[in-house]
């Protein structure tokens, strides 16, 4: 045999596992028809540690669905019957938690005659960036990442 008739044969590498959000959810690309939500890890990890006032796991979830209406800048604006609907609660409770968040000075609703209420969230927002950049919150981070290093 002859060097020129020899193929080489390399193995081929080993696939990256997938990470898209189908995957992620079980695999099922149905579980997307409707669309996602992008929701910072940083909302769910400190909601209820917020200064000066906690987010509820409620508030958090109406905070969680309001974001399915938010597609740019401008404030969302689904009805309280449709976030009640979705929530699986009464419209009386989503108005309710909506009070509690304006109180706690994490959304401003917004009155459009005629129309529903938009709900602007950059008070959040804020305050979760605030909170992020804590120096408490960035010695956490800090460890947890040292904690995560191989040992040398």
């Amino acid at each position: 045999m002859s060097k020129s008739n020899l193929q080489v044969v390399r193995p081929e590498p080993a696939a990256a596992p997938s990470r898209d959000i189908a995957t992620r959810w079980g695999g099922d690309p149905a579980i997307l028809a409707d669309g996602f939500v992008a929701v910072p890890v940083q909302f769910l990890a400190h909601y209820g540690s917020i200064k000066p006032f906690c987010l509820s796991v409620a508030e958090a979830m109406l905070v969680v669905q309001l974001m399915a209406f938010k597609w740019s800048a401008a404030a969302p604006f689904p009805g309280y019957k449709k976030l009640a609907t979705r929530m699986g609660v009464s419209q009386t409770y989503v108005r309710k938690l909506a009070r509690q968040l304006e109180g706690k000075g994490f959304m401003h609703r917004i009155a459009r005659t005629g129309r529903t209420n938009a709900f602007d969230l950059q008070p959040l927002f804020k305050k979760v960036v605030a909170h992020a950049q804590a120096p408490a919150v960035q010695a956490m981070r800090l460890r947890s990442r040292r904690a995560k290093r191989p040992a040398a």
